[in-house]
């Protein structure tokens, strides 16, 4: 889509391995070399490595294309076959039409056509990519291919093109006479830094590059040190860093695109800037850790020498004397107290005595304990990957419909294939949309999702029901739990599955130049959230195409400035009015239709919340006849006689172990207490499927059940 723009004639750093965009470095020079020698010259085995990306295959279909009239090949890219499925497909590449049953009647019709090609004079050419991936079995029927021979040449012609362990694969004892037969080996390097300049700058020649677009030095630079040189990862950093400057209208690409282009594409934060600092991180252990480590040494540090000298210090002479004298039955504080109250005025009229009830002595309050940090509470990687991957796919298929606010239908999802996945979605009324976003991009879609992880057992589903800054709430196996945002990248799968609800499934999709009242309707939801400014009414033009494309990129969508159904999820998702659950707790959650009372005018309005409920007054207790001279009368309870007047404050007594006087049960319910919730009658039958209560729902009480 940003062809038009940069002035060019077609993508020009598409990940296919198309011979026409083949930069011959010199270190592909020699490999193509190496190749085209082993041919020729009939010397039986080449062997050509190299790691992932690096253009062993490019260079392969190019050699293909470079062979003249009389070679023959027969390409084989799936290596995954068994001995006689590798023959019967060597035997139809080459045309021959085969009506054998065993490996030796397989083996004898390919020898008889290479005789025949041979006396015509062609030259038969066997290549096999991916051969990392052969079995020793099956290398050893390559091998005994090469058994096919003349006294003077080879009819056979084999090309190994793999990773470096193929090379490894070879040093097996049992493959060592393959590996002496291999007559030419070459091991393709990645590019170095001015050969990636150069792979740049000639590819976008090819694609009719006009000079309309540049990348800077710095962004170069930064290109060659996040893709080390490999052509597949210059190709997707580059061809990304287009689209995202295609959406900011941006003819120059930056170093600052670039990095942004490669977190988009590995899902991985990069930075610039403070990477010493990102190295030492990896050796210092968790803040939450050391700070709460910290303050367990501080409480140690206080309370240990504190308690030593309360166990050390001697008890005072005179509260020794109390104590013996209250063994002995003389209530030295009693007496005084009542000498004290001896002195006090009269009332004006005699009050009933208060019958006192003993009371436990009260236990001393623990000492304070840290506060643990959120950090620290969430869920650890290694947890994460003990996750048992049935019970967590159903555990997170669960929750996603409860905050749907639907009930399951039927049966959960056999097992964790994307079809399966996708068919209990639509299944249950849900579109599904199967997605490959980094932990942040998922998070920008602002919906529940599943997410698959990497766990000991396996790839699991886990849900993601709520982003809380840099916690993230869960689902696994078992209870939910909460992880940090770093560690559920630490093994996310980058693979995500999205329900929604699509409100127009049959829906176009809208391009550039369309017009209609749907292209209005995104235009209208575009400007709702400040991504629009100004546009041609219902008319899809360039600004629409850029917002769109712009919401793509950051949702982690296929940039294409379309707006179809993944579009449409973005925008429901996000607009402020839309009915859908949300990552985020403070937008409001799916409400069910089904407790509708069918009689709307006789029956109460529930409440929404809990803050709307009106606090039932507390039970009072039964009236008193106040007392004169007293201001303050307090409610007798079960266990009083009559309420005495109030004593005035008395002058603190010295006295050891003595405890506060407990809270007086009589003044009624502490004032915090919460209300119970009543909920009016539901009038209306129940759903035919029962459903689970999601969150912020009101229980039902008692009285309903």
């Amino acid at each position: 889509m940003y062809e038009a723009f940069y002035g060019l004639s077609e993508r020009p750093f598409n990940l296919t391995p198309d011979p026409r965009y083949l930069f011959l470095s010199e270190k592909h020079k020699e490999a193509f070399a190496h190749l085209m020698f082993g041919i020729r010259n009939r010397t039986g085995f080449v062997m050509v490595t190299g790691e992932i990306g690096t253009g062993k295959t490019t260079i392969c279909r190019s050699l293909l294309n470079q062979l003249d009239a009389d070679t023959e090949v027969a390409f084989i890219f799936n290596p995954y076959l068994s001995p006689e499925e590798l023959l019967r497909k060597i035997n139809e590449d080459f045309g021959i039409e085969s009506r054998a049953g065993s490996i030796k009647d397989l083996v004898d019709e390919l020898n008889g056509y290479l005789l025949d090609r041979a006396a015509h004079g062609k030259n038969c050419v066997l290549v096999i990519d991916e051969s990392q991936d052969l079995k020793p079995g099956v290398l050893e029927q390559i091998r005994l291919l090469s058994n096919l021979e003349t006294e003077s040449q080879k009819l056979l012609q084999i090309v190994l093109i793999g990773q470096p362990e193929l090379a490894r694969n070879l040093q097996l004892d049992e493959l060592r006479q393959l590996n002496q037969r291999i007559t030419a080996r070459y091991h393709l390097k990645p590019l170095n830094r001015e050969e990636t300049i150069q792979y740049i700058a000639y590819r976008l020649h090819v694609a009719g590059g006009r000079k309309k677009v540049q990348f800077t030095k710095g962004a170069l630079r930064a290109i060659y040190r996040l893709s080390g040189g490999t052509p597949r990862v210059i190709n997707a950093i580059c061809d990304r860093a287009l689209l995202i400057g295609y959406t900011r209208e941006a003819r120059e690409i930056s170093a600052s695109v670039v990095r942004r282009a490669a977190r988009e594409i590995r899902g991985e934060t990069i930075r610039s800037k403070g990477a010493w600092l990102a190295a030492a991180r990896r050796f210092l252990p968790n803040p939450a850790w050391v700070g709460t480590t910290a303050a367990i040494l501080v409480l140690i540090a206080v309370f240990v020498p504190v308690w030593r000298w309360l166990q050390a210090s001697p008890v005072p002479e005179p509260i020794k004397q109390a104590s013996a004298t209250v063994q002995e039955g003389k209530p030295l504080v009693a007496d005084r107290i009542a000498a004290e109250t001896k002195t006090l005025p009269a009332p004006a009229e005699a009050a009933p005595m208060t019958v006192p009830v003993p009371v436990a002595p009260a236990e001393a309050p623990p000492p304070p304990q840290p506060a643990e940090s959120p950090e620290a509470a969430s869920m650890p990687v290694e947890a994460l990957k003990k996750i048992n991957p049935a019970q967590s796919r159903g555990k997170a298929v669960s929750a996603i419909m409860r905050a749907w606010n639907m009930a399951v239908v039927g049966d959960q999802p056999r097992d964790d294939s994307d079809v399966s996945i996708t068919g209990f979605a639509r299944a249950n009324g849900l579109s599904c949309e199967m997605l490959a976003p980094s932990v942040e991009e998922l998070i920008a879609i602002g919906l529940p999702a599943l997410a698959q992880i990497e766990t000991g057992n396996g790839m699991a589903w886990i849900g993601l029901m709520r982003a809380d800054g840099g916690l993230l709430h869960i689902t696994t196996d078992a209870d939910a739990a909460v992880v940090t945002k770093d560690a559920l990248a630490s093994v996310f799968a980058n693979k995500a599955a999205v329900y929604w609800r699509d409100p127009d499934p049959a829906a176009r999709v809208l391009k550039r130049d369309m017009e209609g009242p749907d292209v209005e309707r995104l235009q209208e939801a575009l400007r709702a959230l400040g991504r629009l400014p100004e546009a041609a009414k219902g008319r899809y033009d360039d600004r629409t195409a850029r917002a769109v494309a712009k919401l793509q990129a950051e949702a982690g969508l296929m940039i294409d400035g379309m707006a179809g159904k993944q579009v449409r999820m973005i925008l429901s998702s996000l607009l402020p009015d839309s009915p859908t659950p949300s990552l985020d707790e403070k937008k409001a959650s799916v409400k069910r239709e089904a407790r509708k009372p069918r009689n709307s005018e006789s029956a109460v309005a529930a409440p929404e919340s809990v803050a709307q409920i009106t606090p039932q007054p507390a039970v009072q207790a039964p009236e008193t006849t106040p007392l004169p001279a007293q201001e303050n009368v307090q409610v007798p309870s079960e266990t009083t006689m009559a309420e005495p007047p109030a004593p005035v404050a008395a002058s603190p007594v010295a006295a050891e172990n003595l405890e506060p006087p407990p809270r007086d049960d009589r003044l009624g319910p502490p004032k915090g207490d919460i209300p119970r919730e009543v909920t009016p009658p539901v009038t209306a039958s129940p759903p035919l499927v029962p459903r689970n209560p999601v969150e912020g729902e009101a229980p039902k009480s008692e009285s309903q059940s």
